[in-house]
């Protein structure tokens, strides 16, 4: 059973992540919960919840000190799916940030199992290469969300994905999906080095893993 898509991504929406979600019915289901943000100072998550149940992961957090960026993302698996009171998603956070948006999508066909998370640092650049844990195949599923400090900066390719959205007002953001092909997803920029920040959520099919990758590229000045 390949992994894919039962509810596409919903679209950017401003502000924090709130309200009532679209679960279809299915088998192997993963949501997965994306919220992008730009604030000065700390920031922190009393709790986020959908339908009353926490992630099966906690948050994957990146953030750099100067530029104030972040990027958040969580999932829940089928088991916790099928144990959601309703699809309501009810988050409780510190500070305001001066931008965000946020984003889901469903996938089914993926089998609960180990999640990996880690984090690189690398200098600033035009591309972003996430590596995933293990080489994907075409029958995997991958998803990607970005976030680079400049509005001005695209992201002109997505490898073997498929832009979901790219966002370019406030700062660039956007999501991506597709199957999977190798242990490497490159991202490639407009032709200018800037900073990245990157998540990955991989889904093998058929067997018993999702990885979720989180990569941020650049040592941020500002």
């Amino acid at each position: 059973m390949s992994v894919s898509v039962l509810n596409d991504w919903a679209g950017q929406t401003a502000g924090k992540p709130t309200g009532s979600l679209t679960i279809s019915a299915g088998s192997g289901r993963v949501l997965w919960v994306v919220y992008f943000a730009e604030l000065s100072g700390t920031h922190t998550f009393t709790s986020i919840t959908v339908g009353g149940q926490s992630p099966t992961t906690s948050k994957v957090e990146e953030s750099a000190d100067h530029a104030d960026t972040f990027i958040w993302s969580w999932f829940w698996d089928e088991a916790a799916i099928a144990a959601m009171s309703g699809t309501t998603l009810t988050l409780t956070e510190s500070g305001t940030p001066s931008k965000h948006d946020w984003d889901y999508i469903v996938f089914q066909g993926a089998l609960d199992g180990a999640e990996y998370a880690t984090s690189v640092d690398i200098a600033s650049a035009d591309t972003a290469d996430i590596t995933t844990t293990s080489a994907s195949t075409s029958d995997d599923f991958l998803a990607v969300a970005f976030n680079r400090t400049a509005a001005s900066r695209d992201v002109t390719d997505y490898d073997t994905l498929t832009q979901g959205w790219q966002f370019n007002t406030d700062y660039s953001i956007g999501v991506a999906d597709g199957a999977g092909g190798d242990d490497t997803t490159t991202l490639t920029g407009d032709g200018i080095s800037d900073d990245w920040f990157v998540q990955l959520l991989h889904m093998k099919a058929g067997t018993s893993g999702m990885l979720i990758r989180q990569q941020h590229e650049g040592l941020l000045n500002g």
